[in-house]
């Protein structure tokens, strides 16, 4: 699922503490959100999508250029679904 896999990437480089942090912080939503979807075995809406996108973009400037690559495999994979289910295409210049 999507959602695991961005929360692995900002985890992995130390951009967030815990799954309740990347609820409150990145999904903008309750701190339970992530436990919610994963054990629904549901993956974000497109509203979750955005403002997951949003907030890891704004994060971005403030990280080493090795963090960096890895947060763009995130912005990458939340583009693609977000073009793939709703046809709606992400501008960013990376």
């Amino acid at each position: 699922m999507l959602v695991e896999q961005i929360y692995d990437n900002l985890r992995n480089e130390g951009i967030v503490k815990n799954k309740e942090h990347f609820s409150e912080m990145y999904l903008e939503c309750d701190k339970n959100t992530y436990y919610y979807l994963t054990h629904k075995k549901r993956d974000m809406s497109l509203g979750n999508m955005l403002k997951a996108y949003k907030n890891i973009s704004l994060v971005r400037p403030q990280l080493t250029v090795s963090k960096r690559k890895k947060i763009d495999e995130s912005l990458k994979l939340i583009q693609q679904k977000v073009n793939t289910s709703y046809n709606i295409k992400l501008q960013v210049s990376l």
